[in-house]
């Protein structure tokens, strides 16, 4: 069986980018008010500016190779199997930890909302997944799409909600400074407000008109998020103040003071919960598809190949979710930054691709030409270096298990080309 090509328009391509990275707007930003909230702001117009360059390369790429590969794909085509073998070993730990993270921001929501225990809404949480995915159940477009406009409904609620709140004292502008290091700090959390955006060039290869419908989703995706952002950077600390809200495992409900109104905190709460549980199902399922990959690729063990008579990749998807779960009991502050690192370096990969393929294949008819051009593809890198530095303020032994894992990837593929060369002597 093959995908559905030319089926998917402009409109469904912009509402799953959404639809992904929204849990990142309920929670996980917060985390870089610490540093100031005019720092904050300024690391999220730089991050804006991150991902117009970045976008406007994939969706030059994705217009003239339309794939479901992603953006390993475009490695592969510029640096051969090896690049693009490392970029998907980036990408599954990163929707690993993703997985934890969202994890534990979903457990905050529903001890606000419902007053579960954090440990008891985690154990439930990834046991319902996981017998979910073992059952062979996937994911509906349709529901995904419909995550995405509730999501989007409740985050535009709250910003008109809270927008009376509202107070310039909230925000601590007398007692902060703008300064390149606080902007700097801030940005792996500002990151998180558009992270996983790019993922929706996985739908290039079902595109009604890759040439068109990419671009237009990519960057209507890109401007509904920035304003969601804007919304929830300015009035969740603006209505409850930087000391309450940033260090709040569920950011928007902890924004809201008392007599903000009976329905209204439900509502959003309601309302993040049905988002962040999407966008955990959907990082989930990536996750194991991601893991099946790169076995069948031979960077990972060929356990990881085995699939159940319903298709579901069950070993890969036992291992996303009993690690997510343990990723889950560490702190999402912490993880966040791991998340940030290993998305960060398959961007750098992915910038680099894109300039490569600019000079090999430069006879190679363009759908659709970057906005920018290499200028483009210099700015993702250029910044994509800043992200990294911000990032490596992370624990050393993090670092560490991510090499580890790479190492380990590099191992596996050596040993079964070997394996496979030999069995053909």
């Amino acid at each position: 069986m093959t995908l559905r090509v030319h089926t998917l328009g402009w409109r469904t391509i912009a509402t799953i980018g959404i639809a992904i990275v929204v849990a990142g707007q309920f929670s996980g930003w917060n985390y870089g008010l610490a540093y100031g909230w005019a720092n904050m702001v300024g690391a999220a117009i730089l991050m804006l500016l991150f991902y117009l360059g970045l976008l406007q390369g994939l969706a030059e790429m994705a217009a003239t190779w339309p794939s479901a590969g992603g953006l390993a794909n475009y490695s592969r085509l510029a640096f051969g199997e090896w690049v693009g073998g490392m970029l998907s070993v980036s990408m599954a730990m990163g929707l690993v930890a993703c997985a934890g993270v969202v994890g534990s921001f979903i457990a905050a929501y529903a001890q606000t909302v419902i007053g579960a225990d954090a440990l008891v809404v985690k154990v439930l949480l990834f046991a319902g997944v996981m017998t979910l995915h073992l059952r062979g159940t996937k994911e509906a477009m349709w529901v995904v799409i419909l995550a995405g406009v509730v999501a989007i409904a409740t985050l535009l609620g709250f910003a008109a909600g809270t927008a009376p709140l509202v107070r310039a004292a909230n925000l601590g502008l007398a007692d902060q400074h703008l300064s390149v290091s606080g902007i700097v700090q801030a940005i792996p959390f500002a990151l998180w407000l558009y992270l996983g955006v790019e993922q929706a060039v996985t739908a290039s290869e079902e595109a009604e008109k890759p040439g068109s419908d990419m671009p237009r989703g990519l960057m209507i995706a890109l401007g509904v998020l920035t304003l969601t952002a804007a919304g929830v950077i300015l009035c969740a600390p603006g209505a409850g103040g930087i000391a309450l809200v940033a260090k709040a495992g569920d950011p928007l409900l902890a924004a809201l003071p008392v007599g903000a109104g009976s329905y209204f905190p439900t509502i959003i709460g309601v309302g993040a919960l049905f988002g962040l549980l999407a966008s955990f199902f959907s990082i989930t399922y990536s996750a194991s598809r991601q893991i099946y990959d790169l076995s069948r690729t031979g960077f990972f063990p060929a356990v990881f190949e085995r699939v159940s008579r319903n298709g579901t990749p069950v070993p890969a998807f036992i291992v996303v979710a009993m690690t997510g779960f343990a990723v889950s009991l560490v702190g999402p502050e912490r993880v966040l930054l791991v998340a940030v690192l290993l998305f960060t370096a398959a961007y750098f990969l992915t910038a680099l691709a894109f300039l490569r393929l600019r000079t090999t294949m430069r006879g190679t008819p363009r759908a659709y030409r970057a906005f920018g051009g290499v200028g483009s593809g210099v700015l993702t890198l250029a910044i994509s270096l800043i992200i990294f530095y911000a990032c490596f303020n992370i624990e050393w032994h993090s670092i560490l298990l991510i090499f580890a894992v790479f190492g380990i990837a590099a191992l596996c593929r050596t040993l079964r080309k070997s394996a496979t060369a030999d069995a053909q002597i």
